[in-house]
């Protein structure tokens, strides 16, 4: 299997973060949550007559990515029609652009290292806008359709063929799904089919790109939805190759599918060829000419320049840092908290244990949590009561302040001379445990130190408590 090299090329499809669809003012949703066939009208459910319009906001989100993928931005575009048949295709063409994209010549710089210093540079081909087909629903052995997703705004993002494993395709979706989410461009969800990707495949005998030959037949997954399915298919889809190569037989270019139950690749169907789409220019649409102050772009984000601001601000990890980035709001959240504290990964380690799982709900206000880190660095408080008042905090709504929790609960931790004065009473009334110490137990400062914390009710910095203890066991 060594002597063959493997190449892979992306088509990735993600659906842009719109208040309304591609060519008519119905709204972009089709979440689950949503009832079927509700987000329609005569546009996107291809009606006799109906013509579309573009919507500003769908360029606005492609010239957002342009900038991102260091793209080329063609000041002139247009619109095709793509005709293939389809049950969830209303119009039996979709409407595309082939000849002329908005986007083309364009990279990204991939981060495969956690040091940041190895990175793969994949080229971009092209970027388009196209619309939606509807969705599928298997529903009682019948098939449905939901035509809430026909017409939804659609970014095709496709690659050349430049990858050279399964980790390197996996590397790039995850940097590329971070990069459109974080700028707000597509929300990326995977199990609404809102980022999803053809994944070609082929193989040749190493050597023969330096020999001049081109790339061997390419078979192609669709619509996977997975990094992990994608990975898997791509490396069985290399043995399945390799297999037919070396029985002396021709690979022939296929539609393929992948099945996550059996762990197998499934033949479809001959892969189609782009002549047999028959793409004709869609005349109801106008050339998309872009103005040079429409080029500008601002407000964009690469996620390698905000992973090292990370780093080297906070002192956080490559790995934190992309966890803040995957989760925009907390790490927004986070920036206001830490402002002011010198445990920066310390507010950093509360806040992804104790808040990160709640930011669906209602969590402790900025001005609380920081007066909760203030009086922790103070050692006015410690972890165990800091989790408590947060929680009557956001049980408050945060009506009630952390401070008047901890005043009105009486939350306090005690003083040198409080902790001191319990510690020689709990000393006093254990003659035997102080005894076992003495004569070698040592684990047995820890029962002392639990009858101080319950003494306390929880009120004794554990620290001084274990200190004032050996102290006096001298």
């Amino acid at each position: 299997m060594n002597k063959y090299e493997l190449t892979i090329g992306l088509e990735v499809h993600t659906t842009l973060q719109t208040k309304s669809k591609v060519f008519c003012s119905c709204k972009n949703d089709s979440s689950n949550e949503v009832e079927a066939n509700v987000n329609t009208c005569e546009i996107c459910l291809g009606m006799p007559g109906a013509l579309p319009v573009l919507n500003e906001e769908v360029v606005k989100k492609a010239l957002k990515v342009g900038e991102l993928l260091n793209c080329k931005i063609n000041k002139s575009s247009e619109f095709d029609r793509k005709h293939f048949a389809n049950v969830d295709l209303v119009k039996n063409f979709q409407i595309t652009q082939f000849r002329k994209p908005i986007l083309e010549d364009g990279y990204l710089d991939v981060i495969m290292s956690n040091d940041m210093k190895n990175k793969k540079r994949v080229t971009i081909e092209r970027v388009h806008i196209e619309e939606d087909a509807g969705k599928q629903v298997k529903k009682n052995n019948k098939i449905l359709i939901d035509y809430n997703r026909s017409g939804m705004p659609l970014l095709e993002i496709v690659t050349t063929p430049c990858f050279k494993s399964s980790e390197e395709v996996r590397k790039f979706l995850e940097q590329l799904q971070m990069t459109l989410k974080y700028n707000e461009i597509s929300k990326c969800k995977m199990n609404e089919g809102g980022f999803r990707f053809d994944v070609n495949v082929s193989i040749r005998l190493k050597g023969e790109k330096e020999l001049g030959y081109g790339l061997g037949e390419r078979c192609e997954f669709k619509n996977i939805n997975s990094f992990t399915q994608c990975e898997k298919a791509i490396e069985e889809e290399y043995k399945r190759q390799v297999s037919i190569k070396e029985k002396g037989e021709e690979i022939k270019s296929m539609s393929l599918n992948w099945n996550e139950k059996t762990k197998t690749v499934e033949i479809v169907r001959p892969k189609e060829k782009e002549g047999e789409y028959e793409y004709l220019r869609e005349t109801n649409l106008p050339m998309l000419n872009l103005k040079l102050e429409e080029i500008s772009v601002k407000n964009v984000c690469d996620i390698e320049s905000r992973i090292d601001y990370l780093m080297m601000e906070y002192k956080l990890s490559y790995e934190e840092s992309v966890v803040l980035i995957k989760n925009k709001e907390i790490e927004k959240y986070y920036e206001e908290v830490v402002k002011g504290f010198k445990n920066k990964k310390e507010v950093y380690n509360y806040i992804i244990e104790e808040i990160l799982c709640k930011k669906d709900k209602h969590i402790i206000s900025v001005e609380n949590i920081r007066e909760l880190f203030s009086m922790l660095e103070k050692g006015e408080i410690n972890n165990s009561i800091m989790k408590k008042v947060q929680n009557k905090v956001e049980l408050s709504n945060n009506l009630l302040s952390s401070k008047e929790i901890v005043k009105m609960e009486g939350l306090k931790l005690l003083g040198k001379e409080e902790v001191e004065k319990i510690v020689i009473e709990v000393l006093e009334s254990n003659e035997k445990i102080v005894k076992d110490y003495k004569g070698g137990k040592i684990k047995a400062i820890q029962s002392l130190t639990g009858k101080v914390m319950s003494e306390s009710k929880g009120l004794a910095d554990s620290k001084l408590t274990k200190n004032l203890l050996m102290e006096k066991l001298k």
